[in-house]
């Protein structure tokens, strides 16, 4: 009966939940993730957000059932997300998912948010990597927890996996918070602001898909410096 419930549940949800797909340069593998979103749950909305990619990204999408947001230059993946809230909340989307574009989210793992917000109506559903971190790369295990602890101990609000773009967000999240990050720092700056306000954050578990990107535009050193200028800000906001 439980199984019965939670299926009738997400049914009547799927119409107002839209999946956000921040993109730069990943016409390789963008196609492959939009279909396998599609194949688990037609009904989502996806919407992809081009970050001023110079490759093939835009036609790889051409024949998808998306909506596709076009920035003209690299803003960063901050601003895109940015950008793509706008377009949920333009909608009236209840519900935001944001994966990343590269593959290293699994479309199979929506239903595990599904089956979490069944559960618990969290206004944040954090993706945990953690339970098997054996194909993350070392500085990115350890980062990882670092920066996980630090906004544990900040907020109050226990964090298994703050680097983990894979997210279910409340719309009333979205709308309370706002957001100045560009980069990679920003989705810290979510975390941040969001348990800072008390909103209730929770965590489903999610695969470990981690290969690198040869257009990835993470960079430890930087990242981890723009993280610690977010993290001595959260003292002042």
């Amino acid at each position: 009966m439980q199984f019965s419930s939670t299926l009738f549940y997400i049914h009547m949800e799927l119409h107002e939940i839209c999946v956000i797909i921040p993109a730069y340069n990943e016409a390789q593998t963008i196609a492959d993730v939009v279909s396998g979103i599609k194949k688990c749950h037609p009904e989502v909305v996806v919407i992809i957000i081009n970050d001023g990619s110079n490759d093939d990204t835009k036609d790889a999408i051409l024949n998808q059932d998306v909506i596709y947001v076009e920035h003209r230059r690299k803003l960063g993946k901050g601003a895109a997300l940015r950008t793509g809230f706008n377009a949920a909340l333009m909608r009236n989307m209840k519900y935001v998912l944001t994966m990343d574009a590269d593959g290293q989210h699994s479309p199979d793992d929506i239903k595990s948010f599904f089956r979490t917000l069944d559960e618990k109506h969290y206004d944040l559903i954090l993706g945990s990597r953690m339970a098997d971190v054996t194909s993350m790369p070392f500085h990115r295990r350890l980062s990882n927890r670092v920066t996980s602890k630090l906004i544990s101990w900040r907020t109050g609000c226990r964090i298994l996996d703050s680097q983990c773009g894979f997210r279910l967000i409340h719309s009333e999240v979205i709308k309370s918070i706002k957001l100045h990050a560009s980069g990679f720092d920003c989705e810290s700056e979510l975390l941040l602001k969001a348990a800072l306000q008390g909103f209730d954050i929770g965590h489903t578990p999610v695969k470990t898909i981690y290969h690198k990107s040869p257009n990835s535009t993470m960079n430890v050193l930087t990242d981890t410096f723009k993280f610690i200028q977010t993290y001595v800000k959260s003292f002042f906001w």
